[in-house]
């Protein structure tokens, strides 16, 4: 309820995606094992998340900052490429045909639509912009 009154509007929508992700952890829970809060590997898990997502969110922020959002967004399409590395380097998962197809077609797409106009050429407005 706090956000809707920072932003000024009314809590019909928001509200009501409120209650569903409070209640949605009391739902999946009985899903799961008991959490173990003696094992040393859990909490370095959590150190972890704390320490070096914080990093990465605030790195993120910066990216945003300097590069603005329209141009930053197009890297968030790098996360399943990451994941999909990580998942090969650290657990020994196998990267299939359809994998490598999938995360090269990811990386030309980023690839093609963060580069920069070429000197000299003006970037025409989008189709239907207002022209001033």
């Amino acid at each position: 309820m706090g956000g809707c009154r920072l932003l000024g509007g009314g809590c019909g929508a928001h509200h009501h995606q409120g209650q569903l992700a409070r209640r949605h952890p009391f739902l999946t829970a009985p899903l799961f094992a008991a959490p173990d809060f003696t094992s040393p590997v859990a909490w370095s898990v959590v150190f972890y998340q704390a320490i070096l997502g914080s990093v990465a969110h605030i790195w993120w922020y910066e990216a945003v900052h300097a590069v603005g959002p329209s141009r930053s967004a197009v890297f968030m399409n790098l996360q399943p490429v990451v994941g999909v590395l990580l998942a090969w380097a650290m657990l020994g998962e196998r990267i299939t045909a359809s994998g490598l197809l999938g995360g090269a077609a990811v990386l030309l797409g980023v690839a093609l639509t963060s580069r920069r106009a070429p000197a000299g050429k003006a970037s025409s407005p989008p189709a239907g912009a207002p022209r001033g």
